[in-house]
């Protein structure tokens, strides 16, 4: 059964071409009428932003593939809602998207989505500011450092959402799933394609981590602690910890670099790589939210309360995925702890009410997002199609 095809890369080979000498882009470096290139004087600070400029747009281009987890909790939703299996009463009556088991799984994702799109918008807005591209612009080089922090750190965050997104959907529309005309083999296929183009994830995070040891002052560890069940459906508190989840990592790895001396490689490379992995992770899960609590402040009514759920179960899923370290380090009680799933399992049943609200909001076109299972999937099956989109309509 095929699953995918792909077209990951091509070449395309010109044998002779002439171009005029008026055409040629002379922002930094000009052809002079002796064919030899000249360049112009500029600051460190552009220079930074020029050299990584490139890179860092591919890496947020990569980002956009957001739109592709957008498409597979789509695909996936719609299908959960019309898919009746065994209810209460014993007869296939009930949408498996009641089921707990399918909330649990996808509604995480959807919110992660969210969450990821509204920090992706927040880096692109800071690159453009520090692009170094207008020639009138000053650029900070403070800022130039950080945006090139945010962009090798939202980049690795975007691919992982997309591959388990995919992955996650897929199973849970089952043998459906399987197909190649319900489209999550190609977006599996996509994922994978970001998780090395542009930079390597992992390598991409180191890269993060070095430039945050250098740039930031690592500070001795707070007294903080969520100490009550309560709390936990404050977005303030929960950022609190976060930001001091992210300062313990930083000055642990600092710490252990200002030890090493000569043999910082030996440490980093070969005995603190998941500290860190886990400092750009913090980081980035920080910035992310701080992007989503900004956006949460422009928006008002019904819209504010279905984002407030998204975003707090965005948090708490974080929480709760790395919660062994947020209890070992005392920034949540082991009572607490104990009661974040049960936490987070309810705001699953709560946003799952309003999924297609949210989905709506993504704008997705219907010709972009054709999937028989993403519609009339009955009627597709209605005939022998061998799996194929021939002429049956959905």
């Amino acid at each position: 059964m095929r699953v995918a095809d792909q077209l990951l890369s091509g070449r395309i080979c010109i044998a002779s071409m002439m171009v005029s000498g008026s055409k040629v882009r002379e922002r930094f470096v000009r052809v002079c009428p002796t064919l030899r290139l000249a360049s112009q004087s500029i600051s460190q600070s552009v220079s930074q932003s020029v050299t990584h400029g490139y890179p860092l747009s591919g890496s947020h281009s990569r980002s956009l593939t957001l739109a592709n987890p957008q498409m597979a909790i789509n695909i996936a939703l719609k299908y959960a809602s019309t898919r009746l299996c065994v209810g209460p009463t014993g007869k296939s009556d009930t949408p498996i998207l009641n089921y707990q088991l399918q909330q649990r799984a996808l509604m995480p994702l959807l919110a992660e989505t969210v969450a990821l799109n509204l920090g992706l918008s927040h880096v692109k807005e800071r690159w453009a500011a520090a692009s170094g591209f207008d020639p009138a612009q000053r650029v900070d080089p403070d800022e130039a450092r950080d945006v090139v922090i945010l962009c090798c750190t939202i980049k690795p965050m975007c691919g992982w959402h997309l591959e388990r997104t995919a992955s996650v959907c897929r199973e849970r529309c089952g043998g459906q799933g399987y197909l190649s005309c319900n489209r999550f083999g190609s977006l599996i296929g996509f994922a994978h394609a970001g998780l090395t183009a542009e930079g390597d994830n992992r390598v991409l995070f180191q890269k993060s981590a070095k430039e945050l040891i250098a740039s930031r002052r690592p500070r001795n560890p707070r007294k903080l602690a969520v100490a009550s069940a309560g709390k936990l459906g404050c977005l303030e508190t929960l950022h609190g910890v976060f930001v001091e989840r992210e300062a313990r990592k930083l000055k642990h790895i600092a710490d252990v670099v200002s030890k090493m001396g000569r043999d910082v490689f030996d440490s980093w490379m070969y005995r603190e790589s998941d500290a860190v992995q886990g400092l750009t992770l913090a980081f980035g899960e920080r910035t992310v939210l701080e992007a989503c609590m900004r956006s949460l402040k422009t928006v008002s009514g019904p819209t504010k309360d279905v984002l407030h759920d998204l975003i707090l179960l965005y948090a708490l899923k974080k929480l709760e995925d790395d919660l062994a370290y947020f209890v070992c380090q005392g920034l949540v009680t082991t009572e607490v702890g104990s009661a974040v799933p049960d936490h987070v399992r309810a705001l699953c049943a709560r946003v799952s009410r309003s999924w297609s609200t949210v989905v709506d909001a993504f704008q997705i076109p219907q010709s972009i997002a054709q999937a028989p299972i993403a519609g009339d999937w009955v009627r597709f099956n209605s005939v022998d199609n061998n799996g194929e989109v021939v002429s049956t309509p959905f």
